[in-house]
């Protein structure tokens, strides 16, 4: 298995360039280090990317921490994943979660970097994902108001046209994710979630 775990950062050190500090708590972990350090000094120099987006690999050892596997997830990402089950970074949600009232059934969504509200939420801690949403959706109608009632010339109107498809992306994701926000919400907001999270 260890083994399995280096090759499969070689791998993902060959799309994203080599790593430069790659540590480890534990006995097996690292192993997985040392494992690694060894490939690298193999690997033909054509193969290594100048820059990379990754500044360190850090590896844990589960007998190490076995109680955080067991906590309950308080940032969105973690909840959403709990609740509607993240799967290859996709979740699958009612249509009237996604926005769409008209329609019935379900859809997938990906949740990934191209969604710009969902960077800016996944890691947020529950307690200030709603401010967050209003936030974003009270710049995006600002920005809304400011072009509509102000005076325009070709180039600006151009340039908002352009800006638009964007627009409309960011729109439909603060409405999907304040949806997603409110089904988790009558979770948290549960008599058993906040005892157990007491009890954690």
């Amino acid at each position: 298995i260890l083994h399995h775990v280096a090759r499969s950062v070689m791998r993902l050190q060959s799309v994203f360039g080599l790593i430069p500090t790659i540590s480890g708590v534990g006995k097996h972990a690292e192993r997985v280090a040392a494992i690694l350090a060894r490939m690298r000094k193999e690997m033909p120099e054509d193969d290594v990317l100048e820059e990379c987006a990754i500044d360190e690999v850090i590896f844990f050892d589960r007998d190490v921490d076995m109680i955080t596997p067991m906590l309950t997830p308080l940032t969105y990402e973690g909840l959403v994943d709990a609740q509607l089950q993240i799967d290859t970074s996709y979740i699958e949600v009612d249509e009237t979660i996604h926005g769409d009232d008209k329609k019935k059934g379900r859809k997938k969504f990906a949740l990934n970097a191209n969604d710009r509200v969902y960077s800016e939420l996944r890691n947020l801690n529950i307690v200030v994902l709603g401010p967050t949403l209003n936030r974003r959706a009270c710049e995006l109608d600002e920005s809304y108001r400011a072009f509509r009632d102000g005076a325009h010339t070709i180039s600006q109107v151009n340039s908002f046209a352009r800006n638009l498809e964007g627009f409309k992306a960011d729109l439909d994701s603060v409405r999907m994710h304040t949806n997603i926000a409110e089904c988790i919400s009558t979770v948290t907001k549960s008599a058993d979630f906040r005892a157990r999270i007491e009890a954690e």
